[in-house]
């Protein structure tokens, strides 16, 4: 359970005893709570509860890595739009830096709020500061991508992908194991769900269980830059032609 490779474990014998990780995912500790305890009820006999992973008080819903997620989507998406809408005469590799910088910045003020202002990751300001940078670079990367392609029209690719589509599969509200068979199948794959499940796992689990999903966000921010450096050459290349025309 401290691995992240289950949620729960259960030992019917000598006396019944359930452990649970809430800061996994609250819905499974009580889905798990709710299962065993009827089991255990129709024997006669209780069932203790240990929670080896709990919530702190400042964060007793859990809801905090969710609400995280979705407020960096949407600085995300504002910013990147901001930045093309700025520089979209500039080279490209001026609109990727900026980028970065916008990652680097609300991941940031994401630590700030989370451990200093609301309190709900105490002790994990640089393990939050890093993950939200890398999150935010894994949505804002790829739109300055679609936007070197599609033109602004990209930044509504980049809400449907991660916004409309990617934020329901993270599964931040309960589980990726949660969600219904399609969802669930996105879930990890996309930004959105890798960012909760590596946020979680950073704060609570010391990392173990975050490999994955930190290496999901790091080849979309790579991924991106990579296409958005090299779909705008074609443009720097006409632009250029024009000039000397």
């Amino acid at each position: 359970m401290l691995h992240r490779s289950v949620y729960g474990a259960f030992q019917p014998l000598p006396s019944p005893i359930l452990l649970v990780a809430s800061a996994a995912s609250p819905a499974v500790a009580a889905l798990l709570q709710r299962t065993f305890g009827t089991v255990t009820s129709r024997s006669g006999r209780s069932l203790a509860v240990r929670d080896l992973v709990p919530l702190p008080s400042s964060d007793s819903t859990g809801a905090t890595t969710f609400s995280t997620v979705l407020s960096l989507i949407i600085a995300g998406l504002a910013g990147t739009t901001l930045i093309y809408t700025l520089t979209r005469h500039r080279p490209e590799a001026f609109r990727v830096v900026a980028t970065v910088a916008l990652g680097v910045c609300a991941g940031l003020i994401t630590a700030l709020v989370t451990n200093v202002l609301v309190g709900a990751f105490p002790d994990h300001f640089f393990q939050v500061w890093g993950v939200a940078t890398l999150f935010v670079l894994a949505i804002g990367l790829p739109i300055a991508a679609f936007q070197v392609i599609f033109g602004i029209a990209g930044t509504a690719i980049g809400a449907l992908l991660f916004l409309v589509i990617g934020n329901p599969a993270s599964g931040g509200s309960s589980a990726p194991e949660l969600l219904p068979g399609f969802w669930r199948t996105l879930s990890q794959i996309l930004p959105p769900g890798a960012a909760v499940t590596s946020m979680r796992d950073v704060v609570y689990f010391n990392g173990h269980g975050s490999s994955h999903a930190l290496i999901v966000l790091a080849v979309y921010a790579v991924l991106g830059a990579g296409v958005a450096m090299i779909a705008s050459r074609p443009r720097a290349r006409a632009e250029a032609a024009t000039v000397a025309t």
